[in-house]
């Protein structure tokens, strides 16, 4: 049976009021004991399918990708520059930091991970006691 996209937007926003406790969030919208106990996993993530597959048809449709993609997020274009900005700027999670740098760094012609990796062969060696 498909799931109607109010239905499926109905129920991720229950499943986050309640703290992402899927049982609990379909109880709450009717569903039965059994199908909220045993099956929450699989109804989540189909009204998470539904939500998903029209919202990427609505950003390849639009005019304007990103602005669409930012209305999904709840952002303006400004907030999303002073969050990247804040992101660079800060010093306490390099990593983030240098994966909000990378396509910066890559205008300068510097490239982060396109080192290829070198696996070294195994070595296994076995000690035995010498009688």
């Amino acid at each position: 049976m498909a799931m109607h996209l109010e239905q499926a937007r109905k129920i991720v926003g229950n499943w986050r009021k309640n703290g992402f406790k899927a049982g609990k969030a379909l109880l709450e919208l009717g569903y039965s004991p059994s199908v909220a106990n045993k099956k929450s996993g699989e109804v989540i993530n189909r009204a998470l399918r539904v939500i998903a597959k029209v919202e990427a048809k609505e950003i390849m449709e639009s005019p304007n990708p990103s602005r669409t993609l930012l209305g999904y997020v709840g952002m303006t274009s400004n907030e999303l520059r002073d969050e990247y900005v804040y992101i660079i700027r800060q010093n306490k999670d390099m990593s983030n930091k240098l994966k909000a740098l990378t396509p910066l760094l890559a205008e300068l012609g510097i490239r982060w991970g396109d080192e290829k990796q070198i696996i070294q062969p195994v070595l296994n060696l076995t000690v035995t006691e010498k009688r």
